[in-house]
Formats: structure tokens, sequence, C-alpha cells
């Protein structure tokens, strides 16, 4: 689900199982899109867990130790599904199993009634643990408005009510039908996808499930017939054919076991070669098998299975082999209750769930008639294949109607594979476990042909083994359009080895030059397996493409019965036997001539069918880079591409498992790259920063053009010429008016009288002209607090607000008139008790220490009480864009209303109105009861509400910035979130967006992209230059800098995590990064011998000898010690003394949460003053040495373009008051660092005259 899926999918269906991992493994961005792709006409499938996963709210066995209980974030049925609709249900057994039977309401299909034939109303459809579906109409409520939610099929006998088993629950939703946006999702408590056929009748034990199998078998044909017209009620196109009875015979039922393996020869020439492959295979059965059947002698040839091989039976009209002899070798053991935990016996390619199979040796005269092998005629094939021109590719034809997989068969059986000829091809009807690439698995229905060659190949230089599934994929494709007349079939190659289909959006076929309004969908693929020895390797090439599948799939013969309608030709349809011959003769005459000369002739063929010419595609692991496909690698397979943006970068990429998909977009390895150029990070990170940059512009200008197309960004939406579209309901000029009501009720739907008549108009606006856009009305509103809401635990209070043409309201809004605006806001709500946590610590007074015991005892006492709303910031867009029908942006939809009449091709909509949520901040919510209460179900004291009401005009730009950044804020609150924001950090952000001016707003967003900038950049720089550093090579460095910016920095970050409430989290992410730099630095200075009291004394430790080092090092250390001997002399006659008489002041007089918040303020009030000065000893040296090359010049630029960049953004950014003055101080420093910098430019010639005197 991670990957791109919504341009391929036609239904998404989710199975049954346990909802609770869907729930973890998809809720957020994968919800978000299926939820998107359905309301854009997505179709969405829920059985069992499905349905339960697809509701608002989750409700399974209530008050058992199975509970699960909650809502559900994709909630497509917005109602709740509430389960189990029977008792007994368990996770480990099949207890809880029925043959539900339910009542079909064929009315709410929308199919034609002679779908249905003469079924009763009333049938049995596999249950286990589904539930019910608590609709409006069941709920005995008045659906609500819009609501498409139909009840296809109702449990026909009672359920039991899981909340209460004693009672009985009549006509319970079983499966329903909900229309979501342009989209539908069916949710079903039943299993209809389950046959009989998939069941092992041993796992129903239960008294009211031993007749399970049987009663499923008896109307398995209406299960059909229900399952197909669930699919038409979902618009997919279904084969008329899948919805007759079926016939009763040997064939007709899904077949689960394995069946027996035919082997004849095909192309195989004279008689010498055949019998000597009878008789080794013959001769391999060296054990005798232990079944016991009359006329059979069983032979075993023992590989990783039994492989039982046997003669076909002469004579004509009987079987080839004995249905005694079959039944006994394929008798299936009982399967584990863990594999049959689901009622369907599992099984992988790798792990088949069976021991046994049958290997029957035919001739041209023993091979099976249609009676034994009904959906592959063998000699139809092998007549077929003897007509074409081939020796090698089919040379011997075996086939099984049911196996596990061809390739596996194959590939695990090493002794059998020794013995088949070169070129055997091995084809069956239905895998159990097909093999895709990679750990997927491929689905075998009926019409698809598969089979496995098996290949010798040998180790040549001009044949490259990794190059023959590109030449088996062309052989596929070129075998058909080869034949005359069907030039025109649209086959597909997609890199590597998938075949596709090219559809046009009608769904009809398309000229096979012609690709530019086609999309595809792929119907076959190959995979191969190979082993090496002896200088030669052993192929397996896999292949399945749909030839004759019935609908909806896409198959062969579909796009041939298309291209008869559209040309007027009649091509006929392609047999699954006469595809075999085409395909592996022309792969042996296309292998002979790759044989001498490698992929190199085909190279023009393959261009000529595959999807990729000339496509431009991004590389993700690069960075998103755009590059054009230039062509394929004749020798490796790997695709060639260009870089647009640098023309000399090449890249040769393979694909990445089910991560590649070159349709959308390409995940890529790089394996090779011509052009490049080391550049350096910081370079990098400019550029980086330039982009994202632009993109916010680009961005910008889609957020208030939504239809605009910018070159180098997706689209939003687009309004093709001629199309229908959206546009905004109301014209102008007009004039509008708007009433404000304050409401208990929830909504004013279904019963908008009661609604009228229990609420109470505020707020009366115009009517008003609406030609400038941009009014903006404001109003100081005091409004009352019902009785209801004043009283214990009290319902809430809602703000309603109405826009409507004038003359409408009379005096309420009409709401008859389908182009009324309406929004709703809460004024009540519980938020967190209000509670001063600060105090004088050294208070001793009795009201002093009441307030302290009054705090504690409220923070006891609960801490969430009721508030009310005092800002209401109604906002309105009258902007008149236009939009796709149906193809609203996805912020912008959930916000659109549309009307239910068109004006031609245009279908309006209602201007979007709500009230902004950015603007009602922590300290717009008042408290409605008196704090020094300690029950918080006291009644309120407040009895009225003081709102600052406004109404405006926006344009669209801002209502979608508002949108976004509301949500982003969500995100950024949320328990998901990476980094958890308080409510302080989010309201700090709010009011950036909100209340700053746009303009002010735009330089603070640049200015924060700078500020991360520089601030990476400088921590780079810095980590560089001391990274090479150590204790020997840092002479004019003054220690006592480094100590004291070590302090500084983490009694900063303490103080600022002590009052993280008020501090902005990027502020606090920045001082603890600063911090941990600085403690790296200091090991590179100061080691634990420094602190030592005899390695202070001892001159030989506290500083190396000078003569064993040079002049310059030795000047260097002496300037740097007499700096910081003269600091700690200031440091302890003047600063001390000055701090300490600060920390008694503060401790007396000002208030403070605790203790440690006191030393942290006072800790921090010091550094800041420190700080001013204690860059001044590295000022110093670097007069006295006439040099500042000791220093990370580089870092210091980025510190002093930072420094003025934080002095705009201590503006804007919420943080203490000290930190704002901190910044000041940089500024200083950095203006006396740059004067030394240009002062001191010829450093060398300075230190020397500095040592000469």
């Amino acid at each position: 689900m991670k990957e791109p899926w919504e341009s391929k999918a036609a239904m998404l269906v989710m199975p049954g199982g346990r909802d609770l991992p869907y729930v973890a493994s998809m809720n957020g961005e994968i919800n978000r899109r299926i939820k998107a792709w359905v309301q854009n006409g997505g179709r969405y499938l829920g059985f069992c867990a499905g349905g339960y996963y697809g509701s608002g709210r989750c409700e399974f066995e209530p008050g058992t130790v199975l509970e699960v209980i909650g809502d559900r974030e994709l909630a497509l049925f917005p109602g709740t599904c509430l389960g189990c609709a029977y008792p007994g249900y368990s996770y480990k057994t099949e207890d809880g199993a029925r043959a539900a039977e339910v009542a079909v309401d064929r009315s709410a299909f929308g199919i034609p009634q002679s779908t249905w034939k003469d079924d009763p109303d009333r049938v049995r459809i596999y249950y286990n643990g589904g539930g019910y579906f608590l609709t409006d109409g069941f709920l005995g409520k008045q659906p609500a408005e819009n609501s498409d939610v139909a009840v296809l099929v109702r449990y026909a006998p009672d359920v039991s009510d899981p909340r209460d088993r004693s009672k009985r629950v009549a006509n319970a939703p079983a499966i329903i039908s909900c229309k979501v946006g342009r989209g539908m999702a069916v949710l079903s408590g039943l299993h209809p996808e389950y046959a009989w056929d998939f069941l092992a009748p041993s796992s129903y034990t239960q008294p009211f499930n031993q007749q399970l199998v049987q009663l499923l078998r008896s109307h398995d044909a209406y299960r059909r017939r229900l399952l197909g017209a669930i699919f038409v009620h979902m618009r997919i196109d279904v084969d008329p054919d899948a919805l007759l009875d079926e016939v009763a015979s040997e064939h007709s039922m899904r077949i689960l076991a394995a069946t027996p393996t035919f082997i004849a020869p095909a192309r195989a020439s004279g008689v010498a070669p055949v019998a000597t492959t009878m008789y080794a295979l013959n001769s391999a059965a060296t054990a005798r098998g232990e079944i016991k059947v009359a006329g059979v002698s069983d032979m075993v040839l023992q590989d990783a299975e039994d492989i039982h091989i046997t003669n076909a039976r002469p004579g004509d009209g009987n079987r080839r082999v004995s249905r005694e002899y079959q039944q006994a070798v394929f008798a299936p053991p009982s399967p584990s209750a863990a594999a049959m935990r689901n009622g369907v016996q599992l099984v992988d390619g790798d792990n088949v769930d069976r021991s046994h199979s049958m290997l029957v040796l035919c001739t041209q005269d023993t091979l099976p008639d249609t009676k034994e092998t009904p959906r592959f005629d063998m000699k139809l094939a092998i007549k077929y294949m003897q007509e074409v021109k081939a020796h090698t590719a089919g040379s011997w034809l075996m086939y099984s109607d049911t196996t596990g997989s061809t390739q596996t068969f194959l590939e695990k059986n090493s002794k059998l594979q020794a013995l088949l000829p070169n070129g055997t091809v091995n084809v069956a009807t239905i895998q159990l476990a097909g093999r895709g690439r990679g750990r997927n698995a491929w689905v075998s229905p009926v019409g698809c042909l598969q089979f496995t060659m098996l290949l010798r190949h040998p180790h040549l230089k001009q044949a490259p083994v990794v190059m023959l599934q590109y030449l088996i994929a062309l052989s596929v494709v070129e075998s058909i359009k080869a034949q005359p007349g069907y030039e025109g079939i649209p086959l597909r190659l997609k890199w590597p080895n998938d075949i596709y289909a090219a559809m046009s959006p009608s769904n009809a076929d398309v000229d096979s030059s012609d690709d530019s309004e086609a999309s595809f969908v792929k119907i076959g693929g190959v995979l191969v397996s190979s082993s090496f020895k002896a200088s030669e390797f052993t192929l397996l090439l896999g292949c399945g493409v749909n030839v004759a599948n019935p609908l909806p799939t896409t198959s062969i013969n579909k796009l041939i019965h298309q291209h008869n309608l559209r040309s007027g030709a009649k091509l006929a349809p392609i047999s699954m036997e006469r595809a075999l011959a085409l395909i592996t003769a022309t792969f042996e005459e296309f292998y002979r001539q790759f044989l001498l000369h490698g992929f190199e002739p085909f190279l023009k063929r393959y261009y000529g069918n595959w999807l990729h010419t000339g496509q431009t595609v991004t590389l993700v692991d690069q960075g998103r880079e755009r590059a054009k496909i230039i062509g394929l690698c004749p020798t490796a397979g790997l695709l060639q591409v260009r870089s647009i943006d640098n023309p000399g970068r090449t890249y040769s990429l393979q694909p990445d498992g089910n991560s590649f998909d070159m349709l959308q977009g390409l995940i890529s390895r790089k394996t090779r790259a011509m052009g490049l150029v080391s550049r350096a990070v910081s370079l990098l990170a400019f550029g980086a920063f330039g982009w994202y940059l632009v993109r916010i512009v680009l961005v910008s200008l889609q957020l208030f053009y939504p239809t605009l197309h910018v070159p180098v960004l997706k689209p939003h939406v687009a309004l093709p010429p001629g199309a229908a579209f959206h546009a905004m309901a109301w014209q102008e000029p007009f004039k509008y008016e708007a009433a404000m009501y304050a409401s208990t009720m929830e909504s004013f739907l279904p019963q908008p009288e009661q609604f009228f008549n229990s609420s109470e108009r505020i707020w009366h606006v115009g009517p008003e002209s609406l030609s400038k856009r941009r009014a903006r009305f404001d109003k100081k509103l005091s409004i009352a607090l019902p009785e209801s809401v004043r009283a214990e635990n009290g319902t809430a209070l809602y703000a309603f607000l109405f826009v409507q043409r004038a003359g409408l309201m009379n005096p309420h809004p009409d709401l008859a008139d389908e182009f009324v605006a309406y929004a709703r806001a809460a004024l009540t709500s519980v938020r967190p008790r209000q509670v001063e946590r600060k105090h004088a610590l050294l208070g001793k007074s009795g009201e002093e220490a009441e307030d302290r015991g009054l705090n504690n005892a409220l923070l006891e006492a609960g801490p969430w009480v009721p508030h009310g709303k005092t800002r209401l910031s109604w906002e309105i867009v009258l902007e008149d864009h236009k939009f796709p029908e149906w193809r609203f942006p996805l912020d912008l939809a959930p916000f659109v209303r549309v009307s239910k009449h068109r004006r031609r091709k245009e279908r309006p909509y209602i201007p979007l109105l709500w009230e902004n949520p950015l603007a009602a901040r922590a300290k717009h919510w008042t408290p409605l009861t008196n704090q020094t209460q300690i029950s918080q179900d006291t009644p309120l004291d407040a009895k009225s509400i003081d709102v600052d009401a406004s109404l405006s005009g926006i344009i669209l730009g801002w209502f979608r910035l508002c949108s976004y950044a509301h949500q982003g804020l969500n995100e950024l609150s949320s328990p998901r979130a990476l980094i958890r924001h308080s409510e302080s950090d989010v309201d700090n952000l709010k009011e950036m967006v909100y209340e700053v001016n746009p303009t002010m707003l735009a330089i603070t967003i640049v200015a924060m992209t700078f500020h991360m900038l520089f601030e990476f950049l400088a921590y780079k720089e810095d980590v560089s230059f001391w990274s090479g550093k150590s204790k020997s090579n840092l002479q004019g460095i003054s220690r006592s800098s480094m100590l004291m910016k070590f302090a500084s920095s983490w009694i900063s970050f303490f103080y600022l995590y002590d009052r993280r409430k008020d501090t902005n989290i990027v502020v606090l992410l920045g001082a603890c990064a600063g911090a941990l730099v600085e403690a790296w630095k200091l090991t590179k200075v100061l080691s634990f011998r420094d602190f030592l009291p005899f390695a202070r004394a001892s001159k030989g430790v506290a500083a190396v000898d000078s003569k064993e080092r040079s002049a310059d090092a030795a000047l260097r250390d002496q300037v740097q010690r007499e700096v910081d001997q003269q600091t700690a002399w200031y440091m302890v006659r003047v600063c001390v003394p000055a701090m300490a008489a600060y920390a008694a002041f503060s401790l007396m007089f000002l208030r403070h949460e605790s203790y440690i918040s006191w030393f942290l303020h006072v800790s921090l009030a010091s550094v800041y003053t420190l700080e001013f000065i204690q860059m001044w000893p590295q000022l110093l040296i670097n007069h006295k040495l006439k040099t500042v090359d000791m220093l990370p010049l580089t870092a210091f630029l980025y510190r002093f373009l930072l420094t003025f960049i934080d002095d705009l953004y201590a503006l804007v950014v919420p943080m203490p008051l000290i930190e704002r003055i901190g910044t000041l101080r940089d500024d200083v420093v950095f203006v006396v660092l740059c004067y030394q910098w240009y002062k001191f430019p010829r450093r060398k010639a300075a230190v020397e005259k500095q040592k000469n005197e």
C-alpha cells in the first residue's frame, strides 16, 4: 500500500482476519490516500475485518476478552459495525463459523432482475466473526441529508445483540453499499467470496455448523450470482457466463487438489530420441509405492516429492489414468488447524501442502482427450506445435489441469529435471501457488496461459544469459503481432519483461503506433530461475499471459475483439493451444539468432514494442532527479537514462522489486555515472535550500491559483478545454445577509424548525454588498449561557452562521435555497485547568501559603474545567475559481458543497465558509467556572460569554494556507508526531500565521530557512575545523572562552527546557545541538589531567616545553595564558559578587515554580551577562597576536550572518525576554571580530614581528 497503486487499481479489496493490524499499519497517510482514491471514483470492498475497518467505528465482542472497540480513521461508512452477529467466535478454531441464511434485497442493487434467474430470496453464505451495520434506517433514525447508504443483504433470522446476547435483533444489515464522493464502498459482515470447496468439512464440529459445507455447496450458484451482482453494482464488468449455473461435472468445481501431469513428445523428431526419453523416465522410478490398485504397478521416483510414474492406458475412450489410482495418489492429508484457521488450505510456492505427484507418460496414440483434460486439448496443442517450424522449444509437452506451480515443480525436483529433454514445456491451467517476481504470488485465473520452459543455455560471451528474460517477453508480443492482420493488436513491453496492453480511456484498444492517449494494463510477465554447472546454465523460463480470460480481466482475445469492433476486421480469437505453439516457435527463431549475435539485432524490435521511448522518469534515490530514457544495455539489460538537468550525466538502472514503477516513477540503484564532479557539502546545502525557497514560491502560486500549471510541479488539477466544470454558485452583483445563532444542538438538520425555535439569533449582518469581496464586519457579543449548559456536566454550546442572498431570511434562513452557506463552531469546551504554578520560594505570609495549598488542591481535583471561546473569526471565500468536474483539490474537498443542478457544462458550488481554527488560541478560551472551586462538576459561575466575532471575505489562497497550516499543526500536536509539540508551541505558530502581517510572515519564513541553513553550515564548519585539531596544535585559542562557552550553552539549554512551554521547539533543538558541539570541542582543548592539582602545578604538563616547539607556538601559548589569567582575575573579583547579589534578590522577591527553576534562571542571567565578555579574551588574544588564523573563520562567517538573522527571528518567534536581549550581545562581538579580520590580513608577517618584539 505504500507504493503507487491508485492509477492501476480497479477495486481495493480488504480481506478478513483482524482489523487491528490494518489500523496499526495504515493509519495516517495510507488511509488518506485510500479515502481520496475512493472519493475520486475508486471502489472499496471489505469482507468481515475489511468491513469493520471501513466503518467509522468498530465494536467487536464488547464486554468479553475479545473486545475491540474504537473509532476507525477510514470511515467510508460513517456509522458503527457491531459484532459478532452470532456468538461463539474463536480466533483459533472454526467453532463460530456458520452457513448464515441471509435475505437479498434485489431492488437495492440497481441491476436487471434477469441476472438473478430463479434464485430464492434467501441464500446461504459463509459467516465467521462478521458484524452488522448500524445504519440510520436500521436504528429508526431519519437518514442524514445526502446520505447514500443502501442495505443490500440482511441477516434473515434474528441475530443477537453483542452488547446483550439475551436480546434478539431483526433484519440486521449484513452487506451495505455507501457512496463516497464519486466512488463507492461495499462493506460485508459475510464472506461471499468463500466457495464450499475451499473448506474442509472436518473443521466444523459444532451442532450448528456440521452441515456447513453441504449447505454452501447447494447454494454455491446463488452465492456466485450474489458476488457477481455486487461487482455489477460497483460498476465492475463481469462476464455474463460466470453468473450461469455450473454444469455438474468432475471439472466444474475449482479443483484445489493437484491432478496428474501428462507428458508427451511434441516436436521431437525420430523414434530413437523419444524411446530414449521414455525409457529414462520409466527407469528412474526405482522405488515401489505403497498404493495398491488393481492393474497398476505403482513405481515412484523419489525426488523432492514422490513422483508416481506410470504409462497412459491405451484404447479409444479409456481414461489414461484410472480414477482409483488418481484418488489414491492425491488423497490430501489432514490439514493443520493453523492452516485451516480461515477455512482455506494455505499453500505457497516453496511448500505446497502435498508430498505426492503423478507423471503420466503418453505417446501420440495415448494422449488424453478433452473429457479427461477439458480445459486444454493436448492433441490440438501438439498439432499446432508440429505445424510451425521449431524443434527445440516445446520439444516435449507436459500438462496438468491443476498443480502447485509449473516452475516450482521443475525447480525443486532436480532428478526429474535432469531427465527431461531440452526445451520441455510444462503447462497448467490452474496453479495453486504460482510465483511472480520477488516474493509476489501469481494469481492463476482460467484463461491465463502459464507455462515454464526448460532451457539449457551454453555460457557464451556474445549471448549473455541475463538477456533471455527480455527475449522471451519479446517473443510473446511478436508471436501475436507477427500473424497476418494482427499487427495492430496493442501489445507492449514494460521494462524489463512485463507484457502490457495499451488501452484507450474509453476502454477500447488504440492504434499500435500511438500511445499518447493510452493507459496500460498488465496482462503478462516473465520469471526466470537459473543454475550453473559445467559451463552451462539450466534455465526455467516461466511465463504467464492472459490469452482468453473472461471479463473483467484484460486479455489478448479481448484486445482482438475490441480491434475487430474498431476496425471492422474479423480476426479470430487465439486459443490457448495455438498461443503456446506460436510463442515457443517465435522464441526458438529468436533464440538461434541470439546465440550467434546476442541481443543487439533485437533492440529495434524491442524498442518498437516497449513503452518507454523518450519517457521522462524520476530517480527517487538521486534526489528526485529527472532523467530521460535513452535505451537498453544489450549485454546487461540495464536501463540507460540521461539526466535532463545535467546532460553529461548518465545512469544505468535496474528495478528494485515492487518499488519500481515505470509508469509513475522509478526507484533505482545507481551503478554508473559519467561526468560526475566532486562538490562540497556547503554548495549542496546552498543548492538544496535555494530549491526549497523556489518551491515555497511555486507552491504558494498554486495555493492561490489551484488550476495554474507550474512546469516544475505537478498541477493539483487541470481544466481541459470544453470539459464540464464547477463554478461558484453566487454571481455578481448581489447583496447578502448573515445570521449567527447560538444553540445547544449539534446540527440544524434534520429538523430545522426545532433548531430555529430553540436557538437564539445573536448577530445579524446585512444586507451588504459583496462587490469588494474583502469586506469585514466585527461585533462584540455577549452570549447568554442556557441553563442546560450551566448545569453540572452540562451540554455544549455551538455557534452557527448562515450566509444567504438578501431577502431570503424571513426572519430565519431559507434552507430550501440550496445556495445558502453555513458553518458551525464550538463555543464551549472542556480544557485544562489554569493554575498559577509560580510562587515566592521564601514566602512566609499566610496568603502565600494559602495560594500554594489551593493550587495543589486544584491540581489534585482534576485537570479539566469548562471554558468558553472569546473569539470567532468567520471567513468566506467569494472568488470565482473554476474546477474540473468532481476534481477539487484534496484540501478543499471537505469544505465544498455542490449544487444538484447543472447549468449546461457548469455545476455550481456553494462559497466556502468556515470558522478559522487559527484565530482562537489558548488565551481566547476563558474558564466559565471559578478556578478556586475544587469540583469540576460544580455549576458554572459565568452566565454569559463575551465574544469578539468577525465576518470577512478572503481570497482562496489565504483559506488554503490556513487549512494546510491547521492540518500541519494538528499533526505536530498529535501523539503520532515524531517530536510532539505542546499547546503553547502550536499557539505560537498559529500566531505567526494568523496575526503577523503577510509581508512580515513571508520575510520570517525566508529568515527561518536561512537560519537553518547557516546554523547547519556553521556547525558543519565548526566540526570540520575541530575534528582535525588536538591539544598540541591549539595555540592561541582561549581555554577560558571555551569553558565559559561550554557552561553557558548547557545552562542555556537547561533553562530553555525548563521553560519549554514558552519556547519554540526549533529554538530548543538548536540549543541542544549547540551544547553537544561545545561539549565535544571542549574535549579537544582540555583533558581530565588539566583539572588535577598536580597537573595545574606542573609547568611541564600545563604547557609543553617551548624548546621542543616553534617560537610561534610558544608565543601563542604565552599570550593565551596571560589573557586567561586576566579573565579569571576579573571573573573572581567582579562578576562572582554581582551574580551572588542577583541570586539573593531573585530568591527573595521574584516568583518561581521551584528551586531548580530559580537556579536555572539565575544561572542563565549570569551566563548572558558573562557571554557578553566571554569572547573578549579571544578578541584580546587576536589583538596581541595581530592574527585570527587560529580560529575557524568560515564558521565565524556563518555565525556572523546567523546572528543578524537571529535579530529578526527573535522579533517573531516566541522566546524568553532574556534570550531576545542576548541576540544583541552577539552583534557587538561579531562586529569587532570582523574588524580584526579586516585589520590583520598578513598574519604570518605580523606574527614574526611580534616574536622579535
